[in-house]
C-alpha cells in the first residue's frame, strides 16, 4: 500500500466512510481532475500518444512516448477495448497536502467494453494524480472490488448486493 493510500485509510478510520469523501475533497481540484479527464478522452479516442502527455514516467515504465503509444495500440486492438463513458468526480486529498498543492486522488466512474466482455461493464476507479513540472500527472490507477472502498469514494452511488441477487 503506498503512502497515500495509507493515510486515506487512517483518515477513514478516524471519520468514518460516510463522512470520508467530504473532508477530503481539495478546495480546488479542477488541475487533478483535468488531468484524468484528459488522459481518458485521449485513451477512448485511441490517441494514445496524447495520453502519454497526462502520465507519469512511472507509469509509462520509462518508455519513450513512441514506443509507450504503440504498446497501448497492441492492447486495445486486438482486445476490442472500447471505453464508451466517463465520470471523473471531483479531486480528493491526498496524504497529508490538504491544499492538493503536489497530490490528489480523483474518483472516476468508466464504462467500457472489450473482446471478453462485450456487453460492457462499469468500474469504480480511484486514479493517484501528481504535481510535476510539467503540469498534472497520473502516478497510478486503482480499480475498486471491495464495497467499503467504493462507499468511500463514491458515497452517492448505490452499490448492489451480490447477496441479494440469490
Amino acid at each position: 500500500m503506498n503512502k497515500y493510500c495509507l493515510l486515506i485509510v487512517t483518515l477513514l478510520a478516524a471519520h468514518g466512510p460516510a463522512n470520508a469523501a467530504s473532508k477530503l475533497a481539495c478546495p480546488d481540484g479542477s488541475g487533478p481532475r483535468t488531468a484524468v479527464m484528459g488522459y481518458l478522452t485521449a485513451m477512448h479516442e485511441n490517441r494514445f500518444a496524447d495520453a502519454y502527455d497526462f502520465v507519469t514516467t512511472g507509469m509509462t515504465d520509462g518508455r519513450e512516448r513512441a514506443e509507450w503509444a504503440t504498446l497501448q495500440e497492441r492492447a486495445y486492438g486486438p482486445g476490442k477495448v472500447q471505453i464508451y463513458g466517463v465520470d471523473p468526480r471531483r479531486a480528493m486529498v491526498a496524504g497529508d497536502d490538504l491544499e492538493c498543492a503536489a497530490a490528489a486522488v480523483v474518483p472516476n466512474i468508466l464504462s467500457s467494453r472489450d473482446r471478453l466482455n462485450e456487453h460492457g461493464s462499469v468500474e469504480l476507479e480511484i486514479y493517484f494524480v501528481v504535481k510535476e513540472d510539467a503540469g498534472w500527472r497520473i502516478s497510478a490507477q486503482e480499480t475498486l472490488f471491495e464495497n467499503d472502498a467504493m462507499q468511500t469514494w463514491f458515497p452517492d452511488v448505490e452499490l448492489l448486493d451480490p447477496a441479494a441477487s440469490e
